[in-house]
């Protein structure tokens, strides 16, 4: 039988990180969704944000790859719509070296260069395409690479196989994103849903969300706490099945304004009602705090015994909201408890499957 291939990336692995977005901040995207079987070609675009009145004449780019995975030639190697020329070369040591240079500034948004390569193996590269050198200009702006991603070689006997889908948005190691953020990854063509957790700690042991069946490959959360990071990783579902995690993303929130934080803190605490109620097997639990203080949200079942712990921590004052997966419960009604401090309330909740 055939053996199957597929060959899916996205962008690259960045060595550079931490940098903010600006007006003088360039932006580089290794793009393109590539698959196919081994020995056939496959193409990467590298694109850039818009140059216009930067005075850019010339760039240097170099990147690693994986030779057991890919080769690249430096005869396919073509430049884009912005430049009609450049220098390139393919090493011993497997690194892809572009350099460019022109009197005149190179203007607008667009491809920089595309370059064609061959699938050669078969495998998992969790390290993706390494970039080694980004220089624009004179070297004095920021050079913001694109999305991080891997190299993922497909193979087996079955081209059913369930994979992970590719984490897009938010960026890892992202900085300044809402406190709603929405969630984006790559739809996979076996999978019939997804399952999403994010977390506060790389471990994911104090989990924010889990939320399975997710029949979309975006997912909105909402009232997450300010300057605080999160960890997030995707996996995809068929059936009962369930593909390897995606590689783990973080992100940091942004910071509150002086009038967010006076407008948006409650008068006492209180717990809401759940919704939807009733549900299967997905609700959400909105309650809200007039300082901060340590909170434990509880489910018990009808004896008193606890069944789920949704969280247990510090939050800030305001209102808040946190998914509660019920999908390990049997149908019946719980009682859910919110205590802040010395603050205690108590609601009921009804699973119906």
């Amino acid at each position: 039988m055939k053996k199957y291939c597929k060959y899916a990336l996205l962008g690259c692995l960045i060595l550079f990180s931490g940098f903010t977005v600006s007006a003088q901040d360039i932006e580089v995207t290794f793009a393109g969704e590539l698959s196919g079987d081994p020995g056939e070609d496959v193409a990467l675009s590298v694109d850039v944000s818009n140059l216009t009145g930067l005075n850019i004449n010339n760039f240097d780019i170099a990147f690693s790859f994986d030779s057991e995975l890919i080769r690249f030639e430096a005869e396919d190697i073509a430049p884009g719509d912005l430049i009609n020329s450049l220098t390139a070369n393919v090493t011993d040591d497997d690194r892809v070296l572009i350099s460019y240079a022109s009197s005149s500034p190179i203007e607008g948004s667009g491809t920089l260069f595309k370059i064609t390569g061959r699938l050669t193996g078969e495998g998992v590269n969790g390290s993706g395409l390494t970039i080694t050198e980004l220089f624009f200009g004179d070297g004095s702006l920021n050079v913001i690479p694109s999305v991080p991603h891997n190299i993922t070689v497909r193979s087996g006997d079955d081209s059913s196989t369930l994979f992970p889908p590719s984490l897009l948005s938010p960026q890892n190691a992202a900085t300044d994103i809402p406190t709603d953020p929405v969630f984006e990854w790559t739809s996979e063509p076996e999978a019939e849903s997804y399952r999403l957790i994010v977390a506060r700690d790389a471990g994911f042991n104090y989990i924010v969300v889990d939320s399975s069946g997710i029949l979309s490959n975006t997912f909105q959360l909402a009232d997450l706490d300010y300057h605080q990071i999160y960890y997030w990783r995707v996996q995809s579902e068929l059936n009962t099945e369930s593909s390897d995690w995606a590689a783990v993303f973080n992100f940091t929130t942004r910071m509150v304004t002086s009038r967010e934080s006076q407008n948006d803190i409650p008068q006492r605490p209180s717990l809401d009602q759940n919704y939807p109620n009733p549900f299967n097997p997905s609700t959400t639990v909105t309650y809200s705090l007039s300082q901060t203080t340590n909170v434990t949200i509880d489910v018990q079942n009808l004896t008193g015994q606890t069944v789920a712990i949704l969280f247990e921590g510090q939050k800030r004052a305001g209102t808040h909201s946190i998914a509660f997966d019920a999908s390990n419960l049997s149908s019946g009604v719980y009682v859910y408890r919110l205590q802040a401090g010395e603050f205690v309330q108590t609601r009921t909740l009804t699973l119906i499957k």
